[in-house]
């Protein structure tokens, strides 16, 4: 039903199962496959050194790779997870490995010795740093700032970061290429306050970006208590939120280890009536204004089994996946109208 990538993972993991093979890839040494072709023998070397699956990730050692399906390059390397400990010598050791020497035990203090001021992002306890023109963003779990939850690179700017190891220490070479830049693109950027086409289109385009970013780790809130139409069983709250949608909320199915994905709610009730048909056409046109052809979008009505007058309206880009707004009624006679999403990662 969705593609769907993973980080749910075990940082400690990441460090205390090392190959030696993994080895070679670790460190500054790790940055430099940022804006190099998947198809590289670059690429292919570290795949093989941190055994990176077909979805370019490795859930045991706790790495992924965002590869940009549009350029076929590296835009950033996420190191992310919960439920690991710092109580280790060997996590010490080996959380050295990371770019710049970034240590899972830093806390922001420590973090600005090595990178510099940091700037703090909209997201809670979350710091982003500018440094030697990479990108690093390092999320922390709990709210004294004690736990790294991830740590992703990326590159800032056109200029690739190429860290070279000499007597003095670790320094870096520049070398000039194509820019890819941030991860993150114009249809994502800051809207009008008085836009709500803008708005709209920049919450669904912030789903996106948060699933390439961090697999919604970063977005995961607290468990929810409420039911919900799936039954699905694990259930969390997410900071992102839709105009004009009831609630959304990340889910882990059927297993808590399973993948999370992401879910806006609608309308929901016990009965079916013109509400809904209303609500779905409003809903139809926001989206086809948001997402035209023209902006790499191809919408389609996929027949719906359990309604004769709406259909499942599909909103497809192979650079991010798809959008699908969808109308469902359960055995017990539940109706919900709701969003769900395709989300590709390469």
């Amino acid at each position: 039903m969705r593609f769907k990538i993973v980080c749910s993972v075990f940082l400690s993991a990441i460090f205390f199962s090392l190959t030696v093979s993994a080895m070679e890839y670790s460190g500054n040494s790790l940055l430099g496959i940022l804006g190099k072709d998947r198809s590289s023998r670059e690429f292919q070397e570290f795949r093989q050194s941190w055994n990176l699956n077909a979805k370019d990730e490795n859930n045991i050692r706790g790495i992924k790779v965002f590869v940009n399906p549009g350029t076929s390059k590296v835009e950033s390397i996420l190191f992310a997870g919960d439920n690991y400990t710092l109580n280790n010598d060997r996590f010490t050791k080996y959380s050295s490995q990371l770019p710049f020497g970034v240590s899972l035990t830093d806390n922001p203090f420590a973090l600005s010795t090595k990178l510099g001021a940091p700037v703090k992002l909209a997201e809670k306890n979350e710091l982003h740093f500018s440094h030697q023109d990479v990108a690093v963003e390092v999320a922390y779990n709990g709210e004294n700032s004690s736990r790294i939850y991830s740590v992703k690179y990326y590159n800032e700017s056109g200029i690739a970061v190429t860290p070279k190891v000499t007597d003095g220490g670790i320094k870096s070479q520049p070398i000039q290429m194509a820019s890819i830049g941030k991860p993150i693109h114009a249809a994502e950027a800051v809207p009008a306050a008085n836009d709500k086409i803008a708005i709209f289109k920049k919450a669904i385009m912030d789903v996106f970006k948060a699933y390439r970013e961090s697999a919604f780790f970063k977005i995961k809130g607290q468990s929810r208590a409420e039911k919900n139409f799936w039954n699905y069983k694990y259930t969390y709250s997410s900071n992102l939120k839709i105009p004009g949608e009831k609630f959304s909320m990340l889910y882990s199915y059927p297993f808590a280890s399973s993948d999370l994905d992401y879910v806006s709610v609608i309308k929901e009730a016990d009965n079916f009536d013109k509400s809904f048909e209303t609500t779905y056409h409003e809903f139809e046109k926001r989206l086809q204004e948001c997402f035209p052809a023209k902006d790499g979008w191809i919408a389609s009505c996929i027949p719906n089994k359990e309604s004769k007058t709406l259909s499942d309206l599909e909103l497809r880009n192979d650079r991010y996946g798809a959008i699908v707004l969808d109308y469902c009624r359960n055995p017990k006679g539940k109706h919900i109208l709701y969003m769900r999403f395709l989300l590709f990662s390469n």
